[in-house]
């Protein structure tokens, strides 16, 4: 999930969903807005049962070059204990 930090929402059944918008600003500029939502369970309850954990943010892409779709990002997501600001190389999905 977007804004946590690697491993903190990690138990044997995950489960995750996002919606990502994106509006081009320029040709090869790209704005996007998300939300995460998403759920653990360790135990044999049904996953929906288990923690939850949501983010939002928005951030803003670059097409490196005009014929290959290899975008650079720069992200900020806010949790309700924390923001976070991250690049990324290539997309979440």
């Amino acid at each position: 999930m977007r804004g946590y930090n690697r491993g903190e929402y990690m138990d044997d059944d995950a489960l995750k969903a996002s919606i990502e918008g994106r509006y081009s600003v320029l040709p090869r500029w790209v704005w996007v807005g998300f939300y995460d939502y998403g759920w653990v369970n360790g135990s044999d309850e049904p996953i929906f049962n288990g923690k939850t954990a949501h983010s939002i943010g928005t951030g803003l892409r670059w097409q490196t070059t005009p014929s290959k779709p290899l975008h650079i990002g720069v992200d900020v997501a806010f949790t309700e204990d924390d923001t976070v600001f991250f690049i990324q190389l290539g997309e979440s999905f």
